[in-house]
């Protein structure tokens, strides 16, 4: 029981709710308010494109090639019209033996987006396996927090 009672004690949530999300959700409403609005207008319309193409977007096969010490990924995706600078597309392995979950950003290489697939690509330093990675898209727009204002996540199956 001693143990348990600091990772489930209210003291505990209502500081970590109050540090993660009142606070900078506060802070983020006082900028997103400035100006009458404009943030907030912008980040509507976001919401509202990713809402009508979000479930279009399509992922292409995974290429891994061994490195030093990891692991190169390269991954097309279909975003349908979606802005890349709306979304992240992330790398997504489940935490060892109690540790947080490993996440690792891809970034778009340059000069390979078209209209149809925007190419990613990522190195990955590990000892694990390639495929206990797993690739997703998250909105990641406007300073938002997700998934508390934007819940739409796709995992690649």
């Amino acid at each position: 029981m001693a143990t348990l009672t600091p990772a489930f004690s209210a003291n505990r949530t209502v500081r970590e709710y109050t540090e993660k999300y009142y606070l900078p959700g506060a802070v983020n409403y006082t900028k997103r308010a400035a100006k009458k609005g404009v943030s907030g207008m912008k980040i509507t319309g976001i919401q509202h494109e990713i809402l009508n193409k979000w479930g279009d977007i399509k992922f292409g096969e995974v290429k891994t090639e061994n490195i030093p010490g990891g692991y190169r990924f390269q991954l097309q995706v279909s975003l349908n019209g979606i802005n890349e600078t709306s979304v992240s597309l992330q790398l997504y392995a489940d935490g060892i033996n109690g540790a947080a979950p490993e996440i690792t950003v891809m970034k778009p290489v340059k000069g390979t987006i078209t209209d149809q697939c925007n190419n990613y690509e990522v190195k990955v330093i590990t000892t694990r396996p390639a495929g206990d990675d797993t690739a997703r898209v998250l909105p990641c727009y406007e300073n938002i927090a997700v998934p508390l204002e934007d819940n739409h996540i796709l995992w690649q199956s």
